[in-house]
């Protein structure tokens, strides 16, 4: 079905004959590529993006359960998008690369969670630990290994008890 020839439309051939059903699930068409570790600056009012030279990507913004909230494009290798007014999970994607996600806070609390990746809060006060707020069940807070927790500098930050950084996770105040 695909022919080895480069200059041949091959990409519109593999996607004429899906053969998974839907013809919108998209198919590697090269090697998977990995992202750099991009440059993410929360500020008072949006989150500023910047992947180094790579060009023409999409933000994905997806709510904690997995539903759309919003989906961004740009050419260039930033993008600044409003900063999201629910906790949610953010993805940047490309086509033959594997997308980077990352997590946004937006409540003024952190309770009964396990940060696994690049983790990010800008409420200021903001409470972590196990209990912080009667809103959600109590438990405590860990950061696995891997994990990254980054608070603004200007945050007034409480952690009464119930907070754990496991070897190899982060806690970022900058």
């Amino acid at each position: 079905m695909c022919s080895s020839n480069p200059s041949a439309y091959y990409k519109d051939n593999i996607f004429s004959y899906c053969c998974f059903g839907d013809p919108s699930i998209k198919v590697w068409t090269d090697s998977i590529k990995h992202f750099p570790e991009p440059i993410i600056e929360v500020t008072s009012d949006s989150l500023n993006i910047s992947v180094g030279d790579i060009t023409d990507y999409d933000i994905i913004v997806a709510s904690e359960s997995d539903r759309l909230i919003a989906r961004y494009y740009t050419v260039y290798s930033n993008l600044t998008i409003p900063l999201p007014t629910v906790s949610c999970t953010i993805a940047i994607h490309k086509s033959n690369y594997e997308s980077y996600l990352f997590d946004y806070i937006a409540t003024n609390y952190i309770q009964n969670t396990t940060i696994k990746r690049r983790t990010f809060a800008s409420s200021s006060p903001i409470a972590i630990g196990k209990n912080v707020t009667t809103e959600i069940p109590a438990g405590d807070v860990a950061i696995e290994r891997g994990g990254l927790l980054q608070l603004k500098q200007n945050s007034d930050v409480t952690i009464p008890n119930g907070f754990e950084c496991k070897l190899g996770g982060q806690l970022k105040i900058n």
